[in-house]
């Protein structure tokens, strides 16, 4: 039998666990029993409540609360020091936040990096300045244009406008040699060479303008916004210091950077237009354009004249006795010969088919007897015009057409490098804005990016360009004025005197023409209303449509169309603001003897509290008030423009079949091509009635 030494742990497991457990339930007994835990602590300091009586505890604490709340609120004095610190509490609220820096090793020693020193770049000078403006109809946005929603993608409206173009050229090449030798010269520390800065980019083209005042003196300048169909307006507005960045300087170069913005900020797209007679170029191809054009279209009038001369003097020819059918050529008139010219063709340039004689000895081996060349020929059938010749050998005359593809060569294309440039760029900028009528000047200038705007790396004696963030040329000289016409004008005819009326006829440019109405006008009667255009009053533009239908004539005009009406407006807003107030006489002494002349003038005013005169009749009108009359009176009988549709720029052919055949009697696709009389410039556009929502 063994004996037992010592007292193991494992005898008295079993008294161990019987001695937890009942401390645990103990605990249990009083955590979920005896402390009470479903009661809540009403006041502080007095134990806990059972829940039986938390209601009819907490019901006088409830009462006395809303009597103070109901009782006055007693006012509080605030000391100026706590006003004071609250106030700073805003200005810098983390003033109490110590802060702490740990020190890294080689701090306080500034790097290599930021002692960087460069000399900015002088951009070059701006050169072929020249200005010009045209007035016509466009499609003018309805929405707001932006990057989300093109000018290609926005609804529009037939709208006129006078648009105003400046354009320049700048020396690109020079431009990025500048900034290699700032930021990428061989002889420039390693560190420092930077390609990225070296590249330039384009930040905006600055384009001012300024008013003649009417004591012919200048206001002062103003800037010009971009255009409303630019999709890239709003990105292209910076700042001129690096203090109003919304954005980091190097993410505001890169999101300008891509050369699909360079493009449209160098080079923007104009409005579409809608008329067939005018077309959109850079103003010194534009001159030109124009002049040509107006060449063209008088060649193209005098072939159509001389034509009609010689159908008539066939019929004329016919009509004589003793002639047959088959003899074509006796007793045919001879041509009269222009003064002072013998021995050679008599006909004007251009007079295509018309027979003269000529001596048979004549240069260039040509047969006697027949005068058209092979130019003429092939005009006749269609050719080109403008490709005529004075000689065999001649050089081919220069065309509209050419000056259009004379331009196309300037424009930027869709993939190109400033860095294989090897010419001055032209650039150009639109002024859409215009306040109104008058003589305007422009100048321009263009900015790039200053790579090291807000950075101590520019040398020390531009230090006062360390915060601008464009680096501009300076700017050009002033264009020459540009005279922008009003958009109406009325012309008091004569008073009826019976009636106590003035007649008064108002003329508005609409939708790319010339129309007018006569008004019958009061003493305090404004000049001018919306009048409805019905069928007969078109039935006057064209005495051969008389009696046919609105829908009839838009098809005679118009062919095949999307919409045939389009071209016929339906309503014209004739309102000039301008009220008669009266007529009185007048007394003006002219002539050699010094004639008494009377007349009546009349009264009016121009909405601005101004008191002004006009004269009754043409004859006692100014000169320049008189021949504007005149222009108006002669292209305001024109048959109403056929639209083109967007994105279909061009002016309309000078010879077409189908434009022939209409005048036949056939359908043509549109009105003949006829020159738009009153020139490319005009006035802003002041509360016309435009075709909303007819495309």
């Amino acid at each position: 039998m063994k004996s037992k030494k010592g007292i193991s742990i494992e005898q008295h497991v079993d008294k161990i666990v019987i001695g937890i457990s009942a401390l645990i339930s103990l605990w249990f007994l009083w955590a979920f029993v005896l402390s009470n835990p479903y009661g809540a602590e009403i006041k502080p300091g007095r134990g806990k409540v059972p829940p039986g009586r938390i209601d009819s505890d907490i019901e006088p604490l409830a009462q006395r609360l809303q009597e103070q709340l109901d009782s006055p609120a007693q006012p509080v004095q605030i000391s100026a020091q706590g006003a004071e610190a609250y106030r700073k509490t805003f200005v810098d609220p983390l003033q109490s936040v110590p802060f702490f820096t740990i020190p890294l090793p080689g701090s306080g020693v500034a790097s290599a990096e930021d002692r960087r020193s460069y000399h900015l770049p002088e951009i070059p000078d701006i050169t072929g300045v020249a200005a010009d403006a045209i007035r016509t109809v466009v499609y003018r946005p309805i929405e707001e244009v932006d990057r989300d929603l093109t000018y290609a993608q926005v609804q529009t409206e037939l709208g006129d406008l006078d648009l105003v173009t400046v354009q320049g050229s700048v020396d690109i090449p020079k431009l990025v040699g500048a900034f290699r030798a700032s930021f990428a010269h061989p002889r420039l520390r390693a560190d420092w060479i930077d390609e990225r800065l070296a590249a330039p980019v384009f930040a905006a083209v600055g384009l001012e303008r300024r008013v003649q005042n009417p004591d012919g003196s200048w206001s002062e300048w103003s800037r010009v916004g971009p255009t409303k169909v630019n999709s890239f307006k709003n990105l292209m507005q910076i700042p001129d210091t690096t203090k109003e960045l919304d954005l980091s300087l190097s993410v505001k170069m890169d999101l300008l950077r891509p050369l699909e913005i360079q493009k449209a900020m160098l080079q923007p797209t104009p409005y579409d237009i809608a008329s067939p007679k005018e077309r959109w170029l850079a103003p010194s191809y534009h001159l030109e354009y124009r002049k040509l054009r107006t060449k063209e279209e008088d060649l193209v009038s005098r072939e159509e004249r001389d034509k009609k001369l010689q159908e008539q003097e066939r019929e004329r020819d016919q009509q004589k006795p003793g002639r047959t059918t088959t003899d074509t050529t006796r007793n045919r008139p001879t041509p009269p010969r222009q003064p002072g010219v013998t021995g050679r063709d008599t006909r004007q340039p251009g007079a295509i088919g018309r027979e003269t004689r000529q001596p048979t000895n004549t240069p260039g081996g040509r047969r006697p007897g027949n005068s058209r060349t092979q130019e003429e020929e092939t005009y006749g059938m269609g050719g080109d015009m403008g490709r005529t010749t004075t000689g065999p050998r001649a050089k081919p005359e220069r065309t509209s057409e050419d000056v259009v593809r004379d331009f196309e060569k300037k424009r930027l294309g869709e993939r190109f490098d400033w860095s294989k440039l090897t010419e001055p760029t032209m650039f150009w900028s639109h002024d859409d804005s215009l306040p109104g009528p008058g003589i305007y000047q422009y100048r321009i200038r263009i900015g790039v990016f200053n790579p090291i705007a807000g950075k101590d790396w520019v040398a020390a004696d531009q230090k006062d360009l360390k915060d601008q963030v464009i680096l501009w040329s300076p700017y050009s000289g002033a264009t020459a004025p540009i005279r922008i016409d009003p958009m109406y004008y009325f012309f008091p005819q004569k008073y009826l005197a019976e009636q106590d009326t003035l007649e008064v006829k108002v003329a508005k440019f609409h939708l790319g023409q010339w129309r007018s109405e006569p008004f019958q006008v009061r003493r305090g009667e404004m000049i001018g209303s919306l009048v409805d255009i019905k069928d007969k009053t078109l039935d006057d533009i064209d005495p051969q449509m008389r009696g046919m239908t609105r829908e009839e004539m838009a098809y005679r005009r118009g062919g095949m169309m999307s919409d045939p009406l389009q071209s016929l407006p339906r309503a014209i807003d004739f309102s000039t603001g301008a009220t008669m107030v009266d007529i009185a006489p007048a007394v003006q002494w002219g002539g050699a003897q010094l004639v008494r002349q009377d007349y009546q003038e009349m009264l009016y005013s121009d909405g601005g509290g101004d008191l002004n005169r006009l004269a009754l009749g043409e004859s006692f009108w100014p000169s320049e008030f008189r021949e504007k009359y005149n222009q108006i009176k002669k292209v305001e009988k024109d048959a109403p423009l056929q639209f083109v549709g967007r994105g279909q720029s061009g002016s309309s052919p000078l010879r077409n079949p189908m434009i022939m055949r209409d005048r036949m009697g056939g359908p043509g696709v549109g009105p003949p091509m006829g020159r738009d009389r009153m020139g490319g410039t005009g006035g802003a556009p002041t509360g016309m009635e435009e075709l909303r929502g007819r495309r």
